[in-house]
């Protein structure tokens, strides 16, 4: 297990801004140095964005649709070539996969989290 980061005052964690999106497309990313894909994310109001995302135990069919959370506010990172523009966030699983995070009920597309 990992220890615990450095205590942080809230009002870093509020500096995030972390919004519900829905998956609308997923392609392969052979690029990648570790197995990821391309996934669009319709944020609603934001609009869409991209993000390159090592959940590939997730096969395409099962993502688009899906709802998850994501990091909006970070700069976009160059990853082999590619803009990644939004962070999903994730946990491993005890397979050693990323299980998505995700609301338990369908919420609007860009809502944020509070």
């Amino acid at each position: 297990m990992m220890p615990v980061r450095e205590q942080v005052d809230y009002a870093a964690f509020e500096r995030l801004d972390i919004r519900i999106g829905t998956v609308l497309d997923v392609q392969p990313f052979p690029k990648a140095r570790n197995p990821s894909w391309k996934v669009r994310i319709d944020l609603g109001e934001l609009g869409s964005r991209w993000s390159s995302a090592q959940i590939t135990a997730y096969p395409p069919e099962q993502l688009i649709g899906t709802q998850l959370c994501c990091v909006v506010n970070f700069a976009p990172r160059n990853i082999a070539g590619f803009q990644s523009e939004v962070l999903i966030l994730g946990v491993t699983g005890a397979d050693g996969m990323i299980i998505l995070l995700s609301p338990r009920s369908p919420a609007p597309d860009g809502n944020p989290l509070h």
